[in-house]
This record gives C-alpha cells, structure tokens and sequence, in this order.
C-alpha cells in the first residue's frame, strides 16, 4: 500500500501534470503574431502534407519537421484576399509524451517567417493553426481592421 501511495506522490508531482491547454482563440493567435518580434503571415486554408507528420522522440527537446504545401490565401490589409500558395516548413514539438497534431480542414495559420522559409509551430497544446468558423474569422478581421479584438471566452 505504501508503495502505491508513493508512486501516486511521485507521479502527480510531475511537471507534466500540470499540462493545461487553453481554448484555442483566432483573435489570440493574431495577436500573438502580430505583436511579436518576428514577422508572421496570416493565412486562411488547407495544409497537404508530402508524407506523415514528424513527430519527435517523447521526453526530448527535439524539434520534428515535416514539409508541407499550403494552399489558401492570406490576410492583407482589406481582408484574407491574397492567393497564397506556399511550400511550408512543420515544426513539431512534445511535452514529455504529448506533442502536437495538425488539425484537418480549414485552418488559419500563423506562419512565422525565417528566412525564405515559412514555419507552422505545433505543440502539445496545438500551436499557430487551428480550424475557422465564419464567427471566427469574423472576430479576426474586425480586430486586423483596428476595432475591438474580441476573444472567444
């Protein structure tokens, strides 16, 4: 009995417990990559992956990539009209056992900007993509064009 009681102690004291992912958000994702100090690219679409998806050796600090193609368009000034085709780069990171996954069908993404590459973040609590509803996008662009940026509680 005292032997499970400290394994119970040991395995709830771990920091990987304490995982807590937060409702994924458009308006946070925007403003995220929009007051960093990287350059990003907002953009709305499909992700076609050239194989599966990289994912890192569990418990590591490794970084998976696998290569994409991303198909949509991107947000300029007056609104995502802007074709945007693009060879991306997936970055896949883990948290102990749980890394990311990329959600399917429509997305917007915030790819980030390193040199002539465009890399897609994922992680254990997704990462710069998730999937759009028209409210959603509705909610982005109204804070793009300056208004209130109104997040989804």
């Amino acid at each position: 009995m005292i032997r499970i009681f400290i394994l119970l102690a040991v395995c709830l004291a771990t920091p990987v417990h304490a995982l807590s992912c937060l409702r994924p958000d458009v308006v946070t994702l925007y403003e995220r990559a929009r007051d960093s100090a990287d350059v990003y690219t907002i953009a709305r679409g499909r992700i076609l992956l050239s194989g599966p998806l990289a994912t890192p050796e569990e418990n590591s600090d490794e970084v998976a990539l696998t290569y994409a193609r991303f198909v949509g368009i991107a947000l300029s000034g007056s609104g995502f009209d802007q074709v945007y085709l693009r060879d991306i780069v997936i970055e896949n990171r883990c948290l102990s056992v749980w890394c990311g996954s990329l959600y399917e069908g429509e997305l917007v993404v915030a790819l980030r900007h390193d040199g002539s590459e465009r890399r897609l973040a994922l992680g254990p609590c997704g990462g710069d993509h998730m999937t759009i509803t028209p409210d959603d996008e509705a909610r982005l662009l109204t804070c793009h064009a300056g208004e209130v940026c109104l997040r989804q509680d």
